[in-house]
């Protein structure tokens, strides 16, 4: 993913009033009691969370709910399972919220530049490592084509 997930969350958060951070796999989440959110792709965001942790009502009631309100059931697992939905879609974004139990926090904009750096230093490290790996591939690869 580009930067336009980041500015995606951003966005959503700011607007729902929620505190986003950078994960241990260092990508951009809503971290919440039951779960977690997240850019799914450049249009959507994801959803997951943990039936094992609700009651057989309860699950069935946010599965069901999800269907109604158009959002999409990527995966549906007994300990762990992953919707998608559309950020601009309010019943699916305060359904998404509620299912993961986010709780409202704003941050400030020092704190959301912060973590805009952060996470644009990682990626560009990333890609660093990548293209490396990529020219030591293409090295080998003419190394052997022609001795």
């Amino acid at each position: 993913m580009d930067n336009f997930d980041v500015i995606m969350l951003d966005d959503w958060c700011d607007k729902h009033s929620l505190r986003w951070r950078l994960s241990d796999q260092q990508e951009p989440v809503v971290l919440a009691e039951g779960g977690y959110l997240y850019p799914y792709d450049d249009f959507a965001m994801g959803c997951t969370f943990y039936p094992s942790e609700l009651s057989a009502e309860s699950w069935q009631y946010y599965i069901t709910q999800s269907i109604k309100v158009g959002m999409t059931v990527v995966a549906d697992g007994l300990y762990e399972s992953y919707l998608s939905f559309d950020p601009d879609n309010e019943k699916q974004s305060d359904l998404a919220i509620r299912i993961c139990g986010a709780r409202q926090s704003r941050m400030t904009d020092g704190q959301r530049e912060h973590l805009k750096k952060a996470l644009w230093r990682i990626r560009k490290s990333r890609a660093a490592k990548e293209l490396a790996s990529l020219q030591r591939e293409r090295d080998w690869r003419l190394r052997m084509l022609f001795g």
